[in-house]
């Protein structure tokens, strides 16, 4: 069961990540039902150890036109 919150007009929660024996609890991540993709900051999986192999896909986001 999540917590969510609202504030700003929009829904919040937390999210846990796990890798083997780290983990880690992202607060305040926004809740779109209708989005694509999930974004998540490399810095946050960086800090797990998480690597990238030629089998994942990425999807770049940028806030630039």
């Amino acid at each position: 069961m999540y917590n969510l919150h609202y504030k700003n007009g929009l829904l919040y929660a937390s999210i846990f990540l796990q890798e083997g024996d780290k983990s880690i609890i992202i607060d305040d991540v926004i809740v779109d039902t209708g989005a694509y993709h999930t974004i998540i900051l490399t810095d946050y999986l960086e800090d797990l150890d998480v690597a990238f192999t030629e089998d994942d896909e990425l999807v770049k986001s940028s806030d630039h036109y």
